[in-house]
Formats: C-alpha cells, sequence, structure tokens
C-alpha cells in the first residue's frame, strides 16, 4: 500500500485502501477509489474528507469541524455501511 503523509499540502491523518474494485462514487468520469481525512496544517480547525482517484489525485472534498464528525458523515454522503480507515 502506498505511504501517502500529505494530499493537496494537507496532513493525512486516516485514509482507506486504494482499491480499484471499490467506488465511492464518480466526480465526472473519475472513479473515487479511495478517500482520506486531512488538514492542513496552518488551520487545523478544519477537518476534510478528500475524494481520491486511483492515483490519489483529489478529485473533490467536504470540510468538517472534527475527525469524528468527517468520519461519521462519509459514511452517510457515500452511502457505505462501514469505512475501514487506516
Amino acid at each position: 500500500m502506498a505511504q501517502i503523509k500529505q494530499l493537496d499540502g494537507a496532513k493525512v491523518l486516516f485514509k482507506t485502501k486504494n482499491d480499484r474494485s471499490r467506488c465511492f462514487g464518480l466526480v465526472g468520469r473519475r472513479r473515487i477509489t479511495a478517500l482520506a481525512i486531512c488538514q492542513y496544517p496552518d488551520d487545523p480547525s478544519v477537518t476534510y474528507v478528500f475524494s481520491c482517484d486511483r492515483h490519489w489525485k483529489v478529485v473533490g472534498d467536504l470540510a468538517f469541524s472534527s475527525v469524528a464528525e468527517a468520519k461519521d458523515s462519509a459514511l452517510e454522503y457515500y452511502g457505505q455501511a462501514d469505512i475501514q480507515w487506516l
């Protein structure tokens, strides 16, 4: 598994496996195969859920006020019963 420590300059706190067989949805014609919970060092009061393609390119984001809120909201937003965060 790739060691992803930063995405778009934000520190990766949690991530899912980037599995081509998994689909969290589409952005245009790009398939979302992974999610990452991140914070920018200059503003840790905002926590983001980044949606990523198979190359870990960020194709969308959602902002939250905490890691717990980000995790809970990701389940609902992406229509998942469970998300395995690493």
